[in-house]
């Protein structure tokens, strides 16, 4: 069966360059000579199988700085680092960035000012309510957040989310565990996965410069050692919300890829969010570069439609509807 990312792809899709922060005993300028940092393995792996294994470069937390943002196109921070490793140093560049990192989401001066109180960590939080949002289309209205037997549960929310940021998904269950708010509280309701726009206003006592947010910005609910025990809903969750931040959800007239399915033989792509009466192509690539079209032009009557390829290549592909 050939492998397939269920996103769209820019035209041109390039190769994604990162620089993912982490532990200080994992990320370093020349190489790794030690053990990484919590689950820090693990999302290593997965970034590099979603984007190449040539697209990350790895940076030490604690000797980074501003400037190795430069000509990235994400930035990718890990909570393994002490926070004052992380802090006064990110915040006012203009790179996407998910960042993971409880201490500096927050309020403070040198943080990311999208909570008015400090974050709060539960050990309960077993499932989220996501609203609609490109990084959550096609996944379950409420999503179990872990897989089977799950050592590692620690989450994160927020009871004071800076007004009009954009809350994707919010708490099920669960009870305060330590951070902001009072023990044993419940979280239930709290933002979970909380995001900025290029400009949207920030808690001012943070000091980003303007008090605005100079690019998107994605705070993911987990903690060092969480990504392990992620199920693989919660994998793609993490995975759809750095698609977002590169710009690959959604891409053409905001249609997004709803469904995939393979019977041996044709590959069904559906769609959703097309223009009725607009011309469109389904295309794809093997080497994220070039784009062939598959099949011929069609015009939905509706907003969703169904295209298939007859002859689906081996190995990765990636696909997406144009405009021709």
């Amino acid at each position: 069966m050939p492998s397939v990312k269920p996103e769209l792809a820019r035209a041109p899709f390039i190769n994604e360059r990162l620089a993912f922060f982490a532990s200080s005993t994992l990320l370093r300028l020349d190489k790794a000579e030690d053990a990484p940092g919590g689950a820090d393995a693990q999302v290593e792996t997965f970034l590099k199988c979603r984007y190449g294994i040539e697209a990350i470069t790895y940076l030490q937390a604690s000797v980074s700085v501003a400037a190795d943002a430069a000509g990235r196109d994400l930035l990718v921070i890990s909570s393994t680092p002490g926070s004052g490793a992380m802090r006064n140093k990110f915040p006012n560049v203009a790179v996407p960035t998910i960042n993971w990192e409880e201490a500096i989401m927050d309020r403070l001066a040198g943080e990311y000012g999208m909570s008015s109180s400090a974050i709060t960590k539960s050990t309960t939080t077993t499932q989220i309510a996501l609203a609609t949002h490109p990084i959550t289309a096609g996944l379950p209205a409420t999503l179990d957040l872990f897989g089977t037997f799950p050592v590692n549960v620690e989450t994160l929310s927020t009871s004071a989310l800076f007004p009009d940021l954009t809350s994707v998904g919010t708490a099920v269950d669960g009870t305060r565990s330590a951070g902001g708010g009072a023990a044993g509280s419940s979280v239930a309701g709290n933002p979970m996965i909380f995001i900025a726009n290029t400009g949207d206003a920030l808690d001012p006592r943070a000091m980003v410069i303007g008090n605005v947010a100079p690019a998107p910005r994605v705070q993911f609910p987990m903690t060092d050692n969480t990504f392990s025990s992620l199920s693989s809903d919660g994998r793609e969750l993490f995975g759809r919300s750095t698609d977002w931040l590169l710009g690959l959800l959604p891409t053409v007239g905001g249609v997004t890829l709803t469904d995939i399915s393979f019977d041996g033989f044709d590959l069904e792509i559906t769609g959703e969010g097309f223009t009725p009466g607009t011309q469109y192509v389904l295309r794809r690539t093997t080497d994220g570069e070039t784009f062939t079209d598959v099949g011929v032009p069609f015009t939905p009557a509706g907003s969703g439609f169904t295209a298939s390829d007859e002859s689906p290549p081996a190995g990765t592909a990636l696909y997406q509807f144009w405009t021709p």
